[in-house]
């Protein structure tokens, strides 16, 4: 799977599949209404060695595994 083959490498794995972000994404684009939003992972992306703006994470809707 992509996710392991990337763990623990400065990559910011983006999805758009229901359940992305919980699986092992860092962010995942989803669409509610006529909107489109996304959830961020900050765990995995923690693991990948990046770091979610405080900014960015209140826009979002933030997934922990």
């Amino acid at each position: 799977q992509l996710t392991q083959m990337l763990a623990g490498k400065p990559v910011l794995i983006v999805g758009e599949q229901s359940g992305f972000a919980k699986s092992g994404g860092a962010v995942n684009f989803y669409v509610e209404g006529t909107a489109v939003r996304f959830e961020i992972n900050p765990a995995v992306a923690q693991q990948h060695g990046l770091t979610m703006n405080a900014k960015l994470l209140r826009l979002g809707r933030v997934i922990q595994n």
